[in-house]
């Protein structure tokens, strides 16, 4: 399955969800936020938002500092 994750091409090997994504892309769970199509999905739904064919994925991390 082809889709976007932060601008990059990316494909999936099957369908995933977001939190299978984030684990496959070897990311820390702590301090991000997800947006698929440009909303928003809350980290206690991660686990049950599965990906589209096409989806435009961003993942933000935050970082400290000022």
């Amino acid at each position: 399955m082809d889709i976007i994750v932060n601008g990059t091409p990316f494909t999936l090997p099957g369908h995933m969800n977001i939190m299978e994504l984030i684990l496959l892309k070897k990311m820390e769970t702590g301090g991000i936020a997800v947006a698929i199509n440009e909303v928003v999905i809350p980290r206690a739904e991660w686990k049950t938002t599965e990906i589209s064919e096409g989806d435009n994925i961003i993942i933000i991390t935050a970082t400290a500092g000022g």
